[in-house]
């Protein structure tokens, strides 16, 4: 709803939130409401920094708030009362320093050890801002996924498609 378009970057398939107006949203019921361990996310944000305003938010739940947010004038996203692992390209970020892709396709893996409810389930949806974001992916796990191999081919899968999209 709202300001979000379908557009095709390097022949692939992506969503783009915000583009004129601070409207874009993906509200999903359908994925809302179960119980989540890993996340994967393959997006951008497509500016410099966030816009200069706390709570640029990328994910947001109505059983937990903010789940991913950006921070202010900063290349950082931070997180509400949820405690998860952040890792970005496959590196693990501490909770004060979660670097976001910026203005460049990333994988974005959150973790939930053990678990999270996750209900309607939003991209993009909150006041006063949203972030401006592309994004291109999104996977979900309800189980958790302890196996590294696993977790490694999914990331590489989806750095193929990071590279695609950004033109390497």
């Amino acid at each position: 709803a709202g300001d979000v378009i379908e557009v095709t970057v390097n022949g692939l398939p992506v969503s783009r939130f915000n583009s004129v107006t601070n409207s874009g949203r993906m509200v999903d019921d359908e994925v809302g409401g179960f119980t989540y361990y890993d996340i994967f996310l393959l997006l951008k944000i497509r500016s410099g920094t966030f816009s200069g305003v706390d709570n640029s938010t990328v994910l947001i739940s109505s059983t937990l708030g903010e789940v991913l947010a950006g921070v202010g004038s900063d290349t950082k996203f931070a997180t509400g009362a949820v405690t998860m692992e952040y890792r970005l390209n496959g590196a693990l970020y501490e909770s004060s320093n979660m670097q976001a892709p910026m203005n460049t396709f990333g994988v974005v893996h959150l973790r939930f050890s053990s678990g999270q409810l996750l209900a309607a389930m939003a991209f993009g949806e909150n006041d006063p801002v949203s972030a401006q974001m592309d994004l291109a992916e999104v996977l979900l796990f309800g189980v958790g996924l302890r196996d590294d191999t696993t977790v490694n081919s999914i990331v590489e899968y989806l750095t193929v498609k990071a590279n695609q999209l950004n033109g390497n």
